[in-house]
């Protein structure tokens, strides 16, 4: 599982860390962000 930058929680910049990974890991269904834990994103890419 691929690991996302640490971001704040409750801000938009968690969410761009996570998109910005699965961009990385395309057929990763998810995310562990750094010192957070699992996160996923429901993104359909074009």
């Amino acid at each position: 599982m691929p690991v996302g930058p640490f971001r704040l929680v409750g801000s938009e910049a968690i969410g761009e860390g996570v998109i910005e990974t699965l961009k990385k890991y395309p057929k990763s269904p998810a995310v562990l962000m750094q010192n957070h834990g699992p996160q996923q994103a429901d993104v359909q890419w074009p």
